[in-house]
């Protein structure tokens, strides 16, 4: 093809490095660049390292959207580096671009953190850590060419960075490998205690693709001495998945049929024999049973809900013909032939649901808000969102862009607290979302989340969870369930209290809820057993019914049974 030089008529403006312009096009020492997307707009974006002499940066030419193959919009991603390369790739699984910067001084990462008001990426700047061995503390000052890849198949991007300086000579340096923890947002990258006597020195590149078609990535090492080819050995082992999913329930009075799949990977071979499906009725002992394998890795196991009166627990286990075992998570089922599920998301706003506050709360107490965001060294506090929709619970709401410690909960406790439920004659689960951080430097002051069961209006309450310590709930939202039934007997009064507190107010504490849920069940074959009058369903006919018919009429309260109410 023919080409023609239209860098000028592409490129305007200036970027800012230091407190001085250049031109984007200006490079002492390009080293490394790549074409991706870096604010998500859908327009392929310029990244640009330059080396060695001013200006020394890591920088973005943004594509304008408007007129795509403009570029006038230029940032530096990280001030004050010394790179030498640069590559591009997603570290921590929040479909961002992230950047892997090779160091004269120290290498680092930078995460995407989202755009700013221009619409232009923000970075924050992590470095790489070191599990300790021989030869495991630093990584060797000057380095090379960088590749991002999933070395160990857990879902998780891990980086190489090579050691030949393409302007400094000498092969007396070493090739990294870090390792991604998977601990999300703020993912670490840790070159682990391998032994050492593996890593090649004076490596130029590395090439990583899978060569034996194994489903796991293979290098071929570019060294000053000659190439090398390292095979990754898998793993020996056996998945157990459920690809049709697990059922909600286990007929009262009938059979449900569960699919698993169980495949061997790394050489492994799967004794059919093995395949066992562990059932306990009723919080009985495990009776074993083997399935039935239907070809495709593909095995049937059998819930039978005439051997249990209110629920099952069951997981599968598997071996390898070597003798190697493996086991699903234990799931738990009640038995039901119909099930219903009242969910508040809280977008509506608070429904019937109320806050009590001890008087030492001086801020944090809880409110139903669309959550503004905070982070503290690198680890969130706050979630800026809520699990799900907009609206969500959280122990006091900063303005956008505030400090951690300005909104946070101090003192306490503070209690959300439900409407009442009618859940007499049923067998129900409650589920929720809940974020809980505590950051805190001495664990002795670890200050503890409480979620109770009351089944008397709030009289006296029950400690159904405790959810505490230095990772909460890992700066995450996470899903929550339980069987009221294991706390408290369900009944017409049923309320349930979520707590927290900062008691001594010595830390950062955020607390959130969200998607509470309340699920029963019921068998064709019965229904909620009653005496004429008995309009709370808990077997005796006393003044607690007339205060049903009372909540009934004057709250909306709903009752267990119409006929019941039929006094």
């Amino acid at each position: 093809g023919f080409f023609s030089d239209q860098t000028i008529s592409h490129f305007s403006g200036n970027i800012i490095i230091g407190g001085s312009p250049f031109p984007f096009q200006q490079s002492a020492f390009g080293m490394a660049s790549s074409l991706r997307d870096m604010n998500g707009d859908g327009q392929l974006d310029i990244v640009k390292d330059t080396a060695l002499n001013p200006p020394q940066y890591v920088g973005i030419s943004y594509n304008n959207a408007a007129g795509t193959g403009a570029f006038s919009s230029h940032k530096e991603s990280f001030a004050n580096m010394a790179p030498y390369h640069t590559t591009v790739g997603d570290l921590n699984n929040d479909g961002r671009n992230d950047l892997v910067v090779t160091d004269d001084n120290a290498d680092s990462f930078l995460l995407n953190t989202g755009n700013d008001g221009n619409g232009l990426a923000n970075f924050s700047r992590f470095f790489y850590s070191f599990a300790g061995g021989t030869g495991a503390t630093g990584d060797d000052g000057f380095g090379g060419n960088s590749v991002i890849a999933d070395l160990d198949n857990d879902g998780w991007n891990d980086v190489i960075i090579s050691d030949v300086d393409v302007d400094i000579s000498g092969c007396a340096r070493r090739m990294h490998i870090y390792h991604n923890l998977g601990n999300g947002p703020n993912v670490t990258l840790r070159q682990e205690n391998d032994g050492a006597a593996w890593r090649p020195n004076g490596v130029h590149d590395v090439a990583v693709f899978d060569i034996n078609g194994d489903g796991w990535l293979d290098m071929v090492i570019g060294t000053c001495s000659g190439t090398e080819v390292w095979m990754n050995e898998a793993p020996i082992g056996l998945n157990i998945s459920f690809p049709a999913g697990t059922p909600d329930a286990v007929p009262c009075e009938g059979q449900v049929t569960v699919t698993a799949q169980v495949e061997a990977f790394g050489g492994g071979v799967v004794s059919e024999p093995s395949v066992e499906i562990n059932v306990s009725a009723d919080g009985g002992p495990f009776v074993v049973t083997v399935m039935s394998p239907i070809g495709n890795g593909l095995y049937e196991g059998i819930l039978d809900g005439t051997l249990a009166t209110a629920s099952m627990q069951w997981f599968v286990s598997a071996e390898l013909t070597s003798g190697l075992a493996q086991v699903s998570p234990i799931f738990f089922n009640v038995l039901a032939d119909q099930i219903n599920r009242e969910v508040d998301d809280f977008e509506a706003g608070n429904n019937g649901w109320t806050v009590e506050t001890d008087a030492s709360v001086s801020a944090g107490a809880w409110v139903l808000v669309d959550p503004n965001g905070t982070t503290s060294g690198g680890t969130a506090s706050q979630s800026e969102d809520a699990a799900s929709g907009a609206l969500c619970w959280v122990t006091g709401n900063g303005v956008v862009g505030g400090a951690a410690g300005t909104a946070d909960l101090d003192g306490g406790p503070t209690h959300l607290i439900s409407p009442t439920y009618n859940l007499a004659g049923t067998t129900p689960i409650i589920s929720f979302s809940l974020w809980y951080a505590n950051i805190e430097s001495d664990p002795n002051q670890f200050d503890d989340f409480v979620v109770s069961i009351s089944a008397d209006a709030g009289v006296t309450w029950s400690t159904a969870l405790v959810v505490g310590g230095a990772l909460g709930t890992s700066s995450n939202w996470q899903t929550f369930e339980i069987l009221v039934s294991d706390i408290v007997t369900p009944s017409a009064n049923m309320v349930f209290r979520f707590t927290a507190s900062d008691s001594p107010n010595n830390s950062l504490c955020e607390a959130g809820m969200d998607d509470f849920t309340v699920e029963t069940t019921t068998c064709n074959s019965q229904g909620p057993q009653f005496k004429r009058g008995d309009v709370n369903l808990d077997v005796s006919l006393d003044i607690s019914d007339a205060v049903s018919i009372l909540q009934m009429l004057f709250n909306g309260t709903a009752v267990g049974c119409d006929d019941a109410a039929d006094a």
